[in-house]
């Protein structure tokens, strides 16, 4: 027959000590070996289920100890999430690879390197005025196409950028 009891007083360093059944005042010696389990360190005021023997000695003893709130189960511990790691690295090949395409196949931007002003600079001594004029087909000379691409804003007479405007029509060589 099982019982259950707290145990009033254990001697740490000898492994024993006694238990008080929970019916009664009567203390029944417990020895270490008697735990089923490999015991935590027990504390006075710790509750037990135990059964009760009688050694050679005639003296009660208590055997097959355990604590009745440990689980009869074993718990199984679930591994914690990781990081997805492979799908960090497949998102990061998919934005390069599509960044590398953007790359060769975006409209590319042409930008001079002109500067423009609205008055023509003290050293060109010409008699040409910026008039509006923007295009080749509006100019009637080389000299004239080079006075409106240095001293004139918003000229489209260099499309190459290499600083010669109106090759084809006025300027070839």
């Amino acid at each position: 027959m099982r019982y259950q009891g707290k145990i009033t007083s254990w001697n740490e360093s000898r492994g024993f000590g006694f238990i008080e059944w929970n019916g009664g005042n009567d203390n029944v010696f417990v020895h270490i070996s008697s735990f089923e389990e490999k015991p935590r360190r027990l504390v006075v005021g710790d509750i037990v289920a135990y059964e009760v023997t009688k050694a050679k000695d005639g003296r009660t003893r208590a055997e097959k100890v355990a604590f009745p709130s440990a689980p009869s189960r074993k718990v199984v511990i679930k591994p914690t999430r990781t990081f997805p790691w492979g799908r960090f690295v497949a998102v990061c090949l998919i934005a390069v690879v599509g960044a590398g395409a953007y790359m060769l196949h975006k409209p590319q931007m042409v930008y001079s390197s002109h500067v423009f002003s609205a008055q023509p600079t003290a050293a060109v001594e010409s008699t040409f005025q910026c008039e509006g004029k923007t295009h080749c087909s509006q100019m009637s000379s080389c000299k004239e196409a080079k006075f409106y691409l240095n001293n004139c804003p918003a000229t489209q007479m260099d499309g190459d950028g290499d600083g010669v405007p109106c090759e084809s029509q006025w300027c070839s060589f």
